[in-house]
């Protein structure tokens, strides 16, 4: 389903650190070790100045792994690392503007943090900008450039980009409408096998059945 500002930065931010390489402060670790030990190695790198470091530690903060949940002192590292140029921080620290999370919530400020997450390849970036264009929140409306952005993080395997874009091409929406499209995109959806994949499921069946309905 489309992305809208329930979406916690918690959920995501799991899925964007675990695109980092393997080290000793890593997300992919999070499971292999406790937490508490994970939390210290994060927190002396972090404090030398590594950007990945920053980003895990400030997902620990926010999750409550390791450590007592603050989400003011997660989004103090996410912003450090952000500000590194660390594109999935980039897009974390704009998750945190677009709820609320430890800051007022300013979906212009989550679009500044989106884009430049975005524009450095992040595909979480993409999507969330996507649906700021497509929502016109923080952004003026503009379902085309929405799509563009969809487009860009369905490429890169995003199973929501996927589903919104399929919608698009179905609807008519940002794109010319393309029954084809739609099926193609919403099949790589149930690829995904997630719960989204029963919609796109039912979604092909309408598409089909009202070709059917034409002849």
């Amino acid at each position: 389903m489309r992305i809208k500002c329930f979406l916690t930065a918690l959920a995501l931010s799991a899925v964007m650190i675990g695109t980092s390489a393997a080290s000793a402060c890593d997300m992919s670790m999070l499971y292999k070790v406790k937490s508490t030990a994970l939390f210290n190695e994060c927190s002396r790198e972090a404090r030398n100045g590594s950007a990945r470091a920053q980003h895990t530690l400030g997902y620990l903060y926010e999750a409550g792994e390791g450590v007592r949940a603050n989400i003011p002192e997660a989004m103090k590292w996410y912003l450090k690392a952000a500000e590194q140029g660390y594109p999935a921080a980039q897009t974390s620290v704009g998750l945190m503007y677009y709820n609320g999370g430890g800051v007022p919530r300013d979906c212009t400020a989550a679009a500044v943090w989106f884009r430049r997450a975005a524009d450095q390849g992040d595909a979480m970036g993409q999507l969330m900008l996507g649906s700021l264009y497509e929502h016109g929140d923080g952004v003026s409306q503009n379902k085309a450039e929405a799509a563009r952005w969809y487009l860009k993080a369905a490429e890169q395997g995003n199973g929501d980009a996927q589903m919104s874009l399929a919608m698009m091409y179905e609807n008519g929406e940002g794109v010319e409408q393309n029954d084809q499209e739609a099926i193609r995109w919403y099949r790589k959806v149930i690829e995904h096998g997630d719960q989204s994949a029963t919609v796109a499921e039912y979604s092909i069946q309408q598409i089909m059945q009202k070709k059917r309905g034409k002849h």
